[in-house]
């Protein structure tokens, strides 16, 4: 079966990068953010992140596709928080670590021959590992951080998915907070499918025909609630408008991993050099 990523697969006909979504409000929301950065000779790339511990941060694999081999100098990132109709914020830092469960050559494999064809396989070994951890030089205490969901998903079960998108505008710089809900209905390995339920309102994000590449929806957090708290139980990574259906990659096999991370037991997959 081929999903399109919503991290995402082109649709050239399509005006609106949200379907179905609520506009968020930060205070609700305050440990998701929209992260920009430029890749030389790339040009921008947008993404949803969400923060998990003081200078650390979750997204998909795939954002960081465009990554260079060891430069001299760390990248700049922006971390942002924007809700519709206001001014919002900006951070600017440098990407110090990025943590992937495959490799950048995997990462950079996948992007070339499915994203751009529009044709994710699920049973692709990266498609069932499009996550990645980054760390970055400075705190934001603004941020706060969010909790994860320990326990196995069932179908049925309704999630919330809160990313950043673009109603009618290619710019990052206008890029707001929506939210919505999905119903889970299959699962395969990792990767987990998401439609719309008599219970739930579906969230579709899509990607712009764009020269710098923006998306926004890629990586943003699905959330499951318990004992009145929304916590990350998998990560956005790719979808098809046209079946109403969104993807992810569920957190639970990856825990150990990413607390790994935070104690400074795993080595990154990529940081750069003379840092």
């Amino acid at each position: 079966m081929f999903l399109r990523v919503i991290l995402f697969f082109l649709f050239s006909n399509l005006s609106l990068a949200i379907i179905n979504g609520e506009p968020g409000k930060i205070s609700d929301f305050s440990s998701t953010v929209k992260i920009w950065f430029s890749f030389p000779g790339h040009g921008w790339e947008l993404c949803t992140a969400e923060k998990i511990a003081v200078k650390t941060y979750l997204s998909a694999a795939h954002c960081f596709h465009g990554i260079k081999e060891n430069p001299k100098n760390g990248q700049t990132i922006y971390l942002g928080q924007k809700e519709k109709g206001k001014d919002g914020s900006r951070y600017k830092n440098k990407i110090i670590e990025i943590y992937l469960p495959t490799t950048l050559e995997n990462i950079r494999y996948l992007w070339n021959q499915d994203y751009e064809n529009n044709s994710w396989d699920l049973n692709d070994v990266v498609a069932r590992e499009d996550i990645a951890v980054f760390k970055v030089e400075n705190e934001i205490p603004q941020i706060t951080i969010a909790e994860f969901y320990y326990s196995p998903l069932e179908v049925g079960n309704v999630l919330r998915l809160a990313g950043y998108g673009n109603e009618n505008s290619n710019s990052h710089r206008k890029n707001n907070l929506f939210f919505g809900f999905q119903g889970l209905s299959k699962k395969f390995g990792n990767v987990l499918l998401f439609k719309q339920t008599e219970k739930s309102k579906t969230l579709f994000f899509t990607k712009y025909i764009d020269p710098f590449g923006i998306k926004g929806d890629s990586g943003s957090s699905i959330k499951i609630s318990e004992n009145g708290k929304w916590k990350i139980a998998a990560v956005l990574s790719g979808g098809n408008l046209g079946k109403r259906v969104n993807t992810g990659v569920a957190i639970k096999n990856f825990i150990h991993w990413i607390q790994d991370i935070k104690d400074g037991t795993v080595e990154p997959t990529w940081q750069p050099i003379n840092w």
